[in-house]
């Protein structure tokens, strides 16, 4: 068995319940604290849960458990839903509104498991390190139920797989690209440079009009949102960065300017007294002269 989290930025369970549920091969095999009905009546009920702190930004639960496929067939309704309830228990989900959905429309058995992040009291489920923990929920539940531990391109199950190397690979290069010591300012730059690394950037466009509004990064023939290997690599934020460079830049260029100009001021000032100290040693040599001269002028005057 494997589990992917899925990070949902969704406001709400409309369209996840439409997509889990409204399908011939799907069937609830569990919930709590919510009432049965159509997909929509359900997405109503979580939804009312997850509304139910407005601090907390996203609050759609969603993972999805995956068996292998020489148990496709042999998992009845009731095996899968334990293996859920035991894996959600792991996770420390729990006092908070469930739904099971069941689906087999694929060569391997999988069940989706919709939460809401806010629990019963309006409290928010802590979630930190949720991907450590579903690993380590994982290796466990295999060993309790015998279950084999298939090797998929998932960061959350295979931390040596290829997609996470690949995403891994992608954000130290796009991160030492802006924010190295020879970092970038512009996209174009940044594309030249990743590409030389064997990294493709494509744009987003709104529509049919050439506003960007996202960017995506392929490398290894797997492919990544911008946000989704940092959030602060999505467009808006990449932009940003590239903002503030050029700003820096020329804050220390007029910096650079200002210390160009008191720096000729102070040497053309370091200058003048040099000549008038010059100036001053040499008055005073002529002085001792004339004063010497005229003690010599003196002192012949007395012989005579």
């Amino acid at each position: 068995m494997v589990a992917k989290i899925i990070l949902n930025h969704a406001s709400g369970f409309g369209n996840i319940c439409a997509y889990t549920m409204d399908r011939e091969k799907a069937k609830i095999i569990h919930t709590e604290g919510i009432r049965l009905g159509s997909s929509q009546f359900i997405a109503e009920q979580l939804n009312m849960y997850a509304n139910s702190n407005n601090r907390v930004k996203y609050p759609v639960g969603h993972i999805v458990l995956s068996f292998s496929k020489e148990l496709n067939g042999k998992l009845s309704d009731n095996v899968q839903k334990f293996i859920a309830m035991d894996y959600l228990t792991k996770m420390d989900i729990k006092n908070t509104a469930i739904a099971i959905v069941a689906h087999s429309d694929k060569s391997h058995p999988h069940v989706h498991i919709l939460y809401s992040k806010n629990d019963f009291n309006g409290r928010k489920i802590n979630d930190s390190h949720s991907k450590l923990k579903s690993l380590k929920a994982v290796n466990e539940l295999n060993i309790k139920y015998g279950l084999k531990n298939e090797r998929i391109n998932s960061p959350f199950t295979d931390s040596k797989s290829k997609y996470y190397i690949a995403k891994k690979e992608l954000k130290y290069a796009i991160h030492n690209a802006i924010h190295g010591k020879s970092k970038v300012g512009n996209w174009n730059d940044l594309q030249k440079l990743l590409n030389l690394k064997g990294i493709h950037t494509e744009f987003k466009t709104k529509g049919n009009s050439n506003e960007i509004q996202g960017v995506s990064f392929s490398k290894d023939g797997f492919r990544f949102k911008g946000s989704e290997i940092s959030r602060e690599f999505s467009f808006s934020k990449i932009e940003q960065t590239f903002q503030d460079t050029k700003e820096i830049s020329n804050s220390l260029s007029n910096i650079s300017s200002v210390i160009t100009i008191a720096s000729e001021s102070f040497k053309s000032k370091e200058q003048n007294q040099v000549l008038n100290l010059i100036f001053d040693l040499a008055s005073g040599i002529q002085a001792e002269q004339e004063n010497e001269n005229q003690q010599k002028k003196r002192k012949s005057k007395l012989k005579y």
